[in-house]
Parts: C-alpha cells; structure tokens; sequence
C-alpha cells in the first residue's frame, strides 16, 4: 500500500469488521436457536451433546484437571451466574472446550464465574465460539486460553489476576471480536492483559484495560506466523507500568481513537504505543496520550508507519 494511501485512517475497513462481529454474533444465535429447553448441570461433566446447559448452583473448591469439557458443537453453557472455583493446581481448566477428531462450532459460555485454576477457560480449534458475560479471576497460568479460535466473539467479560503470564492469550486465530471487556492486574514480567500471537484480521474495541504490573497490556507479537490487519480501536488504558499497546514484528496494524493515561512508571523502556522488530506499515492515528512517564509513541527497528492526528500531553 502507497504511503499516501495508508495516511488516512480506513474507516471503511473498520466498519465492516463491525459488521463482521455482528455476523458472528447472530451466527451464534442462530446455531443455537433449533433448541429448546436446556439440560440441567449441578458438577463437573463432560457435555458430548448439542444443546443448552444451565448450571444449578456453585461449584467450589474441585482439584478435577477439567471440571466442564465440552467436545460437541452447537453447545450453550449458561453458568446462571454461579462460580467454578478450583484449587490454583497446575494444568486445571475450569472450562474445556476440545474434541480431538474435528473442529468445534457454535459453542457459547456465559453468565459464568471462574476462580483459582490454571487455565479458566481453554477453546482449542473452535470456530464460531462465544465467551460472554462471564468473570474470570486469579486463576495461576492463563485467564482464558483462545488457540485456533477464529470466528469468535469475546463480550463484556472480566479478565482479573492472573498471577502468571497473559490474562487472554489468542493464538493463531482469525476475525475475532474482543468488544467490551475488563482486564485489570493480570501477570507480571514480560506477560500481558491481553496478548495475540500469529494471529490477523480481528477487531479489539472498547475494552478497559486498567492497573497492571505487567511489561505490556495488550500485545501483538508473531512466532511462526503472522499478525497481519489487526484493528485496535476505541480502547482505554490506565496506570500501566510499562506498555500499553506493545507491536513486534506486526504489520498493518491499525491503532485508532484510543485513550491511554499514565503509561511507563515502571522502566525507561516504555512506551504508550511501542513498536519493535519489524512492526513495519502500521497506522497510528487519533489517539490520545495523557502523563506518559517515558515516551508517548516509541518504534525501534520499524519502518514506513503512519503517526497522525495524536494529541501527546506531558510525556
């Protein structure tokens, strides 16, 4: 793409990947809309049928490795607003979603609360999945888990406390919409609230990213693949110690309309915005960056990126 061409923002491309979700959204409906009724859950199972699951009540205090695994499509699982809670083991998933002999479509969790495992919640080769209204909070390794997840969409969740590496990591995974969430607090050293690893076209829109010691709050890296085309729009940032928007090695990444506010107390190597290793052709434009401890947009080793329409104040 010329230079002049990617100088203005593409709203164009913005508002069709808002379509898009929509599409997912009503994809998810309508996968599910041929059910009728819904199966009780009160423990821990394994849900091998389509339908609709409600749980009944709480679930405490489980060392099971999976408490609910679900390995069907077109699956429901409501949690009614009761908890799952575990025993902080290592390698223990509250929610498993994984069948080893096909791909999974059209599995929804939500109304859910998910505290002290491993992994809170694992979708591994799921397409047109949906993770909604659901908290998930200090669990030990990762909050929610998303590898080979494309299609899917991520609503008005609370992602809190993870005491070890990301809150929601998302692994080579294709036109997700992460809209509306909380992320606060989770990981440490070179972890993140929200991290994607070789994976393009998703939308990340109106999201809260507040009060984290870890190096960055949302991450787009590459590892083997690419991350390619990603739109960061509409998000807010507050009182994080290093980074907040953390590019390496990603391209055509568009970062538009977000609000970040102190930003980098923590080294002299942050950053509001940071780029690095090749996080060339990326667009940066109508952001807002308040008391940016080191430097508002930062890029090292990156090249032909557009930074317009900033508006930097005391950094």
């Amino acid at each position: 793409m010329k230079l002049l061409e990617r100088s203005k923002i593409n709203e164009k491309a913005i508002k069709e990947l808002g379509i898009a979700a929509v599409v997912i959204l009503l994809g998810l409906l309508v996968g599910v809309g041929g059910v009728s009724g819904a199966t009780t859950v009160s423990s821990c199972q394994v849900i091998n049928q389509s339908g609709v699951y409600t749980l009944t009540g709480n679930i405490t205090d489980i060392s099971a490795a999976k408490c609910i695994e679900i390995t069907a499509s077109n699956v429901v699982f409501d949690g009614a607003a009761h908890p799952i809670d575990g025993k902080d083991n290592a390698n223990t998933y509250a929610v498993y979603v994984y069948n080893a002999s096909a791909t999974l479509v059209n599995v929804t969790v939500r109304n859910l609360e998910v505290t002290d495992w491993a992994y809170g919640i694992y979708f591994w080769n799921v397409e047109y999945g949906a993770i909604k209204n659901t908290s998930v909070i200090s669990n030990t390794q990762w909050g929610i888990y998303l590898d080979n997840a494309s299609y899917s969409y991520f609503f008005n969740n609370t992602v809190q406390d993870t005491s070890s590496y990301d809150g929601l990591r998302v692994k080579e995974s294709q036109n997700i919409t992460i809209e509306n969430n909380t992320f606060s607090n989770n990981g440490g050293n070179t972890d993140a609230d929200l991290r994607l690893v070789d994976s393009s076209y998703n939308y990340i829109t109106g999201n809260n990213f507040s009060a984290s010691g870890a190096d960055y709050a949302f991450s787009i890296e590459t590892s083997a693949g690419s991350s390619d085309k990603n739109y960061v729009v509409n998000n807010t940032f507050i009182s994080h110690d290093l980074n907040g928007i953390y590019l390496s090695s990603a391209t055509n990444t568009t970062i538009y309309n977000n609000t970040f506010d102190v930003i980098g107390a923590g080294g002299n190597t942050a950053g509001a915005i940071r780029l690095v290793t090749s996080s060339n052709e990326n667009n940066i434009s109508s952001n807002t960056i308040k008391d940016s401890n080191d430097v508002g947009i930062r890029m090292e080793s990156s090249a032909s990126n557009i930074i317009d329409s900033n508006t930097i104040l005391d950094s």
